[in-house]
């Protein structure tokens, strides 16, 4: 069976932020292109985590740390 997908940040679901990060209908996360002024800590310097359950159960990925700074 098909897995259902969750993206999550410390135990919750990802919201979209308009400009800023939007979950893609794939799950996938999309952060936006930013300016400096335009940085959040809460969207920008993150850990986020795959779940994927269905029937058989359900695997958590390892944490992806989103380190978004000046370059």
């Amino acid at each position: 069976p098909h897995p259902d997908l969750q993206i999550k940040e410390d135990g919750s679901a990802v919201d979209n932020i308009a400009d800023l990060v939007t979950v893609l209908a794939n799950n996938t996360l999309y952060f936006h292109p930013f300016q400096v002024p335009r940085f959040r800590a809460d969207v920008h310097k993150r850990s986020y985590r795959c779940l994927a359950s269905n029937a058989g159960g359900t695997i958590v990925s390892s944490n992806v740390t989103v380190k978004a700074g000046e370059f």
